[in-house]
């Protein structure tokens, strides 16, 4: 989403004069980042609310786009969700998805997640997929001898309970137990629970003031700071007489 603010910062740069071609716009950048920003960091703690974060992955996907000084006056800052992390979409708007061709992977195995919460890929579903559609005993990895001890491989099973396919593997080398490791589930409906655009635009409302006095007044010392030393250059000026 874009962070818009109407102003009439224009009509009063028009009456800095000079200043205004440089450090106004300078100063309406700074301050529409600075909003971009506080945007983010509300987004970020509305999600660790809406939804259970196991790691900062999908945080780190709220990213920010500033604004530039050279499109004045029509400048703008973003605050939006990193492709990689497009899933998010669906928990701002809503969503039914369908998932692939075995339907939407929902993780039973938990002892699968890392120290960070993440699933490495190797023990992805898609990978998982992969392995059990080459093996032709289940359970038992392709080419592995009798007595040889190896990862039993997932298989799938039709589930009443699900109402889908399952993802198993054996735990060992018994013929049960069964482990679930993915269940797939057809039809999955998301529901619009991350609420980043109320969240970013009541950001935006209650600093923007704030933002934009702290931004001006630091372009006009620096507007100052650089008059002073110009000056300072100036007196230091020698004039050669011509003798």
């Amino acid at each position: 989403m874009r962070v818009d603010v109407e102003t009439n910062a224009d009509v009063i740069a028009a009456s800095f004069g000079v200043l205004a071609s440089d450090q106004i716009p300078f100063a309406s950048a700074q301050a529409l980042t600075s909003l971009a920003f506080d945007g983010q960091r509300a987004s970020k703690l509305e999600l660790a609310q809406a939804l259970t974060l196991r790691n900062r992955f999908s945080q780190a996907g709220i990213q920010v786009n500033r604004a530039e000084k050279g499109n004045w006056p029509n400048q703008q800052a973003e605050v939006g969700i990193d492709p990689r992390r497009s899933y998010l979409v669906d928990h701002v708007v809503g969503a039914s998805r369908e998932g692939g061709r075995h339907g939407r992977a929902i993780l039973a195995d938990e002892r699968l997640r890392n120290a960070r919460g993440r699933v490495a890929k190797k023990d992805r579903p898609r990978a998982l997929l992969r392995w059990a559609g080459r093996s032709r005993q289940p359970g038992r990895p392709p080419g592995a001898q009798n007595g040889q001890q190896s990862t039993p491989l997932p298989f799938l099973i039709q589930s009443s309970k699900w109402g889908n396919e399952v993802l198993v593997r054996r735990s060992g080398p018994a013929r049960y137990p069964l482990l679930i490791v993915y269940a797939f589930k057809r039809g999955v409906s998301i529901r619009p629970e991350f609420n980043m655009e109320t969240v970013t635009a009541a950001a935006v409302q209650d600093g923007y003031y704030a933002a934009y006095t702290r931004a001006l007044a630091r372009a006009i010392a620096s507007a100052k700071s650089k008059g002073e030393r110009r000056a300072s250059r100036s007196r230091d000026v020698r004039i050669d007489g011509g003798r």
